[in-house]
């Protein structure tokens, strides 16, 4: 597989990174919008305002969300191992796959997670960009699992040409075609055996009266003494 870089895989990845400044979980208090957190926010901390019964809105700091910290180095990372080249593809289904299970897990928790942080005062709902992020991550992995097989048939296919190039080349049926008798099921050995060529007949011409000798042709002299016939 030619070591090139996949521009849909780097997009993908890049698409996930972005996401995380979109708005990922909005916490509302008696079906009041309190706040919104994006995945940025998520994964490096932020510091919130909580409204209080009486007096102005408490500030309070959110620790970083792991998950959402790993989910945000996976986008960061995968679009390096992008930008390496297609060998790396191994590592972009890694890094797309750990980003989006973290991300799942992170939603899961998400409500608990923000009760404490609120000290039981608020409700989380999770927004469409928190969505497109783990969609996007899980397209990157997929995609580069596609980039991984067709790499292995690529490489199947210089194999094979290779092994052809030194198989036995084919040895043609002798005799001929031409030469082959119609018939189906004929063999040289089932060949009943031909008979032995007959010489042809000599003619007898007789001998010569005179000195005895055979005759070889019907000419009216001997050809030995010269005699008349």
């Amino acid at each position: 597989m030619e070591n090139r870089k996949s521009i849909a895989s780097i997009l993908l990845f890049v698409g996930s990174a972005l996401c995380f400044f979109l708005p990922f979980v909005t916490v509302s208090c008696g079906g009041v919008k309190v706040f919104t957190l994006s995945g940025q926010q998520l994964a490096t901390g932020a510091s919130i305002q909580i409204p209080q019964a009486f007096g102005p809105p408490k500030a309070q700091r959110t620790d970083p969300n792991p998950l959402a910290s790993v989910a945000a180095l996976c986008a960061l990372l995968g679009v390096a191992l992008s930008l390496a080249g297609r060998k790396l593809a191994v590592g972009g289904v890694v890094t797309g796959a750990v980003g989006a299970v973290s991300l799942g897990v992170m939603g899961a928790r998400m409500q608990g997670d923000i009760q404490r942080a609120t000290e039981g005062l608020g409700q989380a709902s999770l927004e469409p960009g928190f969505s497109l992020t783990v969609f996007l991550l899980l397209a990157a992995a997929a995609w580069n699992i596609y980039l991984l097989i067709q790499g292995k048939g690529a490489a199947a296919l210089p194999a094979a040409a290779q092994e052809n190039q030194f198989a036995p080349a084919a040895i043609p049926p002798w005799p001929p075609a031409a030469q082959q008798p119609a018939s189906p099921g004929y063999s040289a050995a089932a060949a009943p055996p031909q008979p032995p060529p007959i010489p042809e007949p000599v003619a007898n011409f007789g001998f010569c009266g005179d000195c005895g000798a055979k005759l070889k042709s019907a000419a009216p002299f001997c050809s030995s003494c010269g005699a008349r016939i």
